[in-house]
């Protein structure tokens, strides 16, 4: 083939270009060329500084001893004086904590595009001892959920590491406060008192309870040292001196005992703390814990004061559902409890209709003297004869009803009985029967029932009432 002139001309061309374009570009950096962060332990760091032109953040570590982990506090220094938290600092020292290994090279230079010019970096120094900081690392922009664009002290090459989103850094020191208002463990509570309304003024408790000693492995018991709020014939002291719940007392005692603040406001915030609504006192053995709720609560938020902090905590309004209940809702909710094994027979009735079943010996069980089945038995119905029973289904109900227990407590009101129930019958002959009230449901899927014998009422969710209900195909 023939090259005319100008083909050697192009081909020479494209040959200096290609030349050129090789003595040119910079080889990519392998990872082992990359610069990595020191690796500088959590336990040892003893101060944070997050700086820019403007702005400074300095965070104290001001207790810790070593193997004990809630011996930790670290304070804010600067530019407010505040505790720390505990959990958002130790988040932080755990990104530097093996070290960070740059992931790519990106830029020399350029660092406005990229957020580290020094008006706009953050400037983020970790000291462990003395004045010379143990890591030093400029962050720029955001480049990925867990990275951001950093650079060296006086450099201005630009790499991608994973030191977290820039958010991190750009947080106000407000936002490094403590948010855990109060922390207590349960298991070291020996008393719960609660004051609430009219009983506020004149100082005494509403309900008072203590915890009794029980043995390591056994279930905390909970019992009433006054209910002072109500007279002593009243429905809701002989109810509660009966049988406190102590499963209810122990989730109030968890909640009081470990509150964590959404927001955090100056102490002449207007959360009602003039004419507070409820006051709760959580006792251990070594202090008195007051936790008071003021009246700008509601159901979604609740706005504390906790012993002598004079800050306003706004915190989840379980708070304001649990400190406002009244006395009757720490009583029993216990329905029923027994062997499921030792039902012989379910009866439910719908007004005029009655749907029998009867646990049956088959193949699969074997039949005992004390009348107890062993495994997975057989149910036939004994009214109407034009049914079936699922087996499966049954053995759950009882299963479920042999440890029934109330979701709620009516407020008091009358029982009015509906037009069903259902009749627990045993192997000796003994029954259990719950009455079902009108069918109206509360606003959270709620429906009366009474146990018949003792005459105590409860209320349970729809969703146990379609569990029986299913059984006998209604």
């Amino acid at each position: 083939m023939r090259l005319f002139p100008k083909t050697w001309v192009l081909l020479a061309l494209t040959g200096l270009l290609a030349v050129a374009n090789a003595w040119t570009m910079s080889p990519a950096a392998a990872p082992s060329e990359l610069p990595s962060l020191p690796a500088v332990v959590p336990d040892e760091v003893t101060r944070i500084v997050i700086s820019s032109p403007i702005d400074r953040l300095e965070i104290d570590r001001t207790a810790f001893v070593r193997g004990h982990p809630e011996s930790e506090r670290w304070d804010i220094v600067a530019p407010l004086e505040y505790a720390a938290d505990v959990a958002q600092v130790r988040a932080l020292l755990r990104i530097y904590g093996t070290g960070v290994s740059m992931d790519a090279r990106v830029d020399s230079g350029n660092l406005k595009d990229y957020q580290l010019e020094d008006q706009d970096a953050k400037v983020v120094e970790l000291y462990t001892d003395g004045a010379t900081p143990a890591l030093q690392v400029i962050v720029g922009r955001t480049v990925g959920p867990t990275s951001s664009f950093v650079r060296l002290p006086g450099a201005e090459t630009v790499y991608r590491a994973a030191v977290g989103p820039r958010q991190r850094y750009d947080q106000a020191a407000a936002d490094w406060r403590d948010r855990v208002v109060l922390s207590v463990d349960k298991d070291t509570v020996t008393a719960l008192n609660i004051q609430q309304g009219s009983d506020i003024p004149r100082g005494r408790a509403t309900l008072a309870l203590t915890r009794s000693p029980t043995a390591p492995s056994a279930p905390p018991r909970w019992t009433i040292a006054g209910v002072l709020g109500t007279a002593p014939d009243s429905a809701a002291s002989s109810a509660l001196s009966a049988a406190i719940d102590s499963a209810v007392v122990e989730s109030v005692a968890r909640a009081l005992g470990h509150i964590r603040a959404g927001d955090i406001h100056n102490t002449s915030f207007p959360g009602g703390f003039e004419a507070p609504i409820a006051i709760a006192t959580l006792t251990t053995a070594s202090r008195v814990h007051r936790i008071v709720l003021g009246s700008a609560s509601d159901d979604k938020t609740a706005f504390v004061k906790v012993d002598e902090r004079p800050e306003v905590f706004a915190v989840s309004g379980q708070l304001t559902r649990m400190l406002t209940q009244p006395a009757l809702a720490y009583r029993n909710r216990e329905i029923f409890a027994f062997d499921p094994t030792l039902v012989r027979r379910l009866a439910l009735t719908e007004g005029s209709i009655t749907v029998e079943i009867e646990r049956g010996a088959d193949a699969t069980t074997d039949s005992r003297s004390d009348g107890r089945s062993d495994g997975t038995t057989s149910w036939n119905v004994l009214r109407p004869l034009n049914m079936d029973v699922d087996d499966g289904l049954a053995d759950k109900l009882t299963g479920s009803l042999s440890a029934l227990r109330a979701s709620g407590i009516p407020d008091g009101a009358a029982f009015v009985e509906g037009p069903g129930g259902l009749l627990i019958t045993f192997a000796d002959g003994s029954t259990r029967a719950l009455d079902f009230g009108q069918p109206e449901r509360d606003g959270e899927g709620r429906q009366v029932v009474r146990v018949r014998s003792a005459g105590s009422v409860y209320q349970i969710r729809v969703q146990t009432l379609d569990e029986i209900e299913r059984v006998f195909g209604r």
